[in-house]
């Protein structure tokens, strides 16, 4: 079994804006999914658990992370 993953490191100015993605009627829906995955992981939850909630794999939850880390 490996290590959870820590939790995602946020800051507050990209966690208004993935707040308001995750909220959103008119973003497209994979943008929706996404900022919840990513608030999910800056909130400390399991890759797996998140997977499960957002209903994608935890491949995608570990890329999206990934990405955020690199990218923000």
């Amino acid at each position: 079994m490996t290590a959870a993953a820590p939790p995602l490191v946020v800051s507050s100015a990209q966690r208004e804006v993935l707040e308001r993605v995750a909220r959103s009627a008119t973003a497209a829906h994979r943008e929706v999914v996404r900022a919840g995955v990513l608030l999910d992981a800056a909130g400390g939850i399991a890759n797996t658990q998140i997977a499960a909630r957002h209903d994608v794999t935890a491949v995608t939850v570990r890329a999206w992370r990934k990405a955020f880390d690199e990218k923000g």
